[in-house]
């Protein structure tokens, strides 16, 4: 398993510094006003868009590494039919190369 991306990690943090504050106010003993709830729940709403957001950046990256990779994949099948066997090998190298480098970005290594 490849280990997590920094979105992945960032998204977690900000959860947990939710999961937190629920749990702090659940927990105390102190009267809580409601400029601190107010406070809490915007805090807490604050952190959960930015993971929100952060995520939807990282589904469009791996979207664009997907699409990346499947023009690699369809120039590779394409280059397949090339006649001259030189330049062919010297292209699906190329191409080899690229479509392993777009697997790794999307397996985050």
């Amino acid at each position: 398993m490849t280990e997590p991306r920094m979105d992945d990690k960032r998204i977690a943090e900000a959860l947990e510094r939710c999961e937190s504050l629920v749990a702090k106010a659940h927990t105390t003993t102190e009267d809580i006003t409601t400029d601190d709830a107010v406070s809490f729940t915007q805090f807490a709403i604050d952190e959960l868009r930015d993971a929100l957001h952060d995520l939807q950046d990282a589904r469009k990256r791996v979207a664009e590494l997907e699409g990346a990779l499947e023009v690699a994949q369809f120039e590779v099948v394409e280059l397949v039919w090339v006649t001259d066997s030189a330049g062919r090998t010297n292209r699906l190298i190329v191409l080899d190369r690229k479509i392993r480098e777009a697997q790794a970005a999307l397996e985050g290594k």
